[in-house]
């Protein structure tokens, strides 16, 4: 029988997408083993590839809206070198074409920005993307009939905070 953990790692390494021969040598799983966990998580696994692909959009988002703003201060400093110039000034035909340039590739980063905006998955429960995890696999083990997910530190929480059993006497003779 496998830890609940050994079965977590599973589930992470496979929605990163892992091969079940990578993640067998990794966790020392047999690939048997791993097939039937594939198959019995596989609302799960799906649900956690879908975690990771909303986490790394939202990573080329911030990287594209970054590249933004660095091309938008690079054209505007160039654009205040010019006013400050001569047009008589031979490198002024130069700063033109580079303030053309850094045009063109602004509106291509805003265009591409635009786009992956229009793309980006909706999430308005306002939950962090760990949380957000938790409970849809939570809501696909309620759909199986399933338990959720305790963590090792919620059940040390639970038995650190319950008061100690007592065996009860029955009144019974």
């Amino acid at each position: 029988m496998h830890t609940n953990k050994t079965r977590s790692q599973f589930l992470e390494l496979r929605a990163q997408g892992w091969s079940l021969a990578r993640i067998a040598a990794q966790i020392r799983v047999s690939k048997t083993t791993l097939l039937d966990w594939n198959r019995q998580l596989a609302d799960e696994i799906h649900t956690l590839r879908a975690l990771e692909r909303e986490a790394l959009h939202e990573k080329i988002l911030s990287s594209h809206q970054d590249d933004l703003g660095r091309l938008a201060k690079l054209h505007d400093a160039v654009e205040q070198e010019l006013a400050s110039r001569k047009l008589n000034e031979v490198p002024t035909e130069k700063l033109f074409r580079l303030a053309a340039d850094l045009r063109q590739q602004i509106n291509f980063a805003h265009t591409n920005s635009q786009l992956l905006q229009k793309q980006t998955p909706s999430v308005p429960d306002g939950l962090t993307r760990s949380e957000r995890l938790r409970r849809n696999m939570d809501l696909v083990r309620a759909l199986r009939g399933l338990p959720p997910v305790v963590s090792d530190q919620e059940t040390v929480k639970e038995q650190s905070s319950s008061p100690p059993s007592t065996p009860s006497v029955s009144s019974e003779t």
